[in-house]
């Protein structure tokens, strides 16, 4: 069974688009993960997701 855990950040780096940041949701990864499927999306701990 995969999992995934994310957090919310509260602040964003000021070289971001703020409008862009707060219309979606950025999350970062706590932890790795590994798709089960080659469709599905792999992330790496402290890499940035975008949740539109």
């Amino acid at each position: 069974e995969a999992s995934l855990d994310i957090s919310n950040i509260d602040s964003i780096e000021e070289d971001e688009n703020e409008e862009e940041s707060s219309e979606t949701g950025i999350m970062i990864a706590v932890c790795p993960y590994t798709a089960e499927t080659h469709e599905s999306m792999n992330l790496i701990e402290g890499e940035r997701v975008y949740i539109i």
